[in-house]
């Protein structure tokens, strides 16, 4: 069998060489995707939302697949004991949370994404085609539990543009990407923002949708459960379904316009999104003052470098860290009925709001 794989990986087919050599390694590489969920319904939905966000994943399913399985480490075979009284007694007996956690139901959709780049490319997609749709589908799949820190200018604050240089020298941050952001914020009668839920629509190509939870955590790590969808549609049936907000329709409140520069860099074993944002605040057709703040989130990898950083960023007067999403301050800014013209008062006191 060996010799078999050995031939085929001088095969001219880069498809055949791929599957050779992972066949022959007993492996999988850094090209397959995954989205992992311990529910099923939960997995249904995700499932459905991928495939009606990327409807071309039709006619490709040699490149992705789908499984379930009951992960069983306790059972007949597998006893675990343990010490508990002066006594020697079965896990299962002590310990019902214990217990349930060693039985857990996994379903798992996969992508193998450079042979949906060779199909997509083989059948004529144009290079714009295959790079929109592997955005897409990486976005998708990637971790939903955002981790991140916020900071925000605070009173002592003469001018952020030329502060944050300082910033960017404390950090060492380099080649920064400019974009602009359009963010038009829905709720109805205030119940979305009475549980700390964003949905948000940003103008882009696509058009997407957001929804965005406050996850519970003891750390103090800003942490927010993200969701992405193709329609409205599509984010008002997943607040019924999972997370029990039933909303028939929504309308537009905030509207957030935000000028952003963008640098990633490594610490501590992760790679972090670090961003510099002038944020502008449109409510009922007014114009409110800029604010100006920095976020700073994990992309990837260990989520420890977040403490270094921010014992960095916290030992400059002009920012103030913050617990809560850029809407509840654009709402502050709104609150204060803050004109164009005027200053932003934001102190310490208002940075733990929750």
């Amino acid at each position: 069998m060996k010799n078999f794989f050995r031939k085929c990986s001088k095969s001219n087919n880069p498809l055949i060489r791929r599957y050779a050599g992972l066949l022959s390694t007993k492996s999988i590489d850094s090209d397959f995707f995954f989205k992992e969920v311990d529910n099923e319904s939960i997995f249904d939905f995700t499932v459905r939302k991928i495939m009606n966000a990327i409807p071309e994943l039709a006619n490709y399913e040699d490149c992705f697949f789908l499984d379930s399985v009951l992960i069983d480490i306790y059972n007949k075979k597998n006893k675990v004991y343990i010490s508990k009284a002066g006594l020697i007694r079965e896990l299962s007996e002590c310990s019902k949370i214990l217990n349930a956690n060693l039985r857990k139901e996994k379903h798992l959709f996969a992508v193998d994404i450079f042979t949906l780049e060779y199909s997509l490319r083989r059948d004529g997609k144009t290079e714009k085609e295959v790079s929109s749709i592997i955005k897409k589908l990486r976005k998708l799949l990637s971790p939903e539990i955002e981790q991140e820190k916020k900071y925000i200018f605070n009173d002592n604050s003469k001018n952020p543009l030329e502060e944050f240089k300082q910033v960017q020298s404390a950090l060492d941050l380099h080649d920064g990407s400019y974009k602009e952001n359009d963010d038009q914020y829905y709720d109805h009668l205030g119940i979305l923002n009475s549980e700390h839920i964003n949905l948000r629509q940003r103008s882009s190509e696509d058009m997407e949708w957001t929804l965005k939870r406050p996850v519970k955590d003891s750390s103090s790590i800003s942490k927010r459960d993200e969701k992405d969808f193709s329609s409205k549609e599509d984010a008002l049936e997943f607040l019924r379904c999972e997370w029990g907000i039933k909303l028939d329709d929504v309308e537009k409140e905030l509207r957030l316009k935000t000028k952003r520069v963008k640098y990633l860099f490594e610490c501590f074993g992760g790679v972090f999104e670090l961003v510099f944002d002038k944020t502008v605040t449109y409510c009922d057709g007014t114009e409110y003052l800029a604010f100006y703040m920095i976020e700073c989130e994990l992309k990837s990898g260990n989520s420890s470098g977040l403490y270094f950083i921010n014992k960095k960023l916290k030992a400059f007067e002009f920012l103030s860290e913050v617990n809560i999403s850029k809407r509840e301050i654009a709402e502050g800014v709104v609150s204060k009925m803050t004109p164009v013209g005027g200053r932003l008062k934001f102190t310490s006191n208002q940075s733990n709001k929750h």
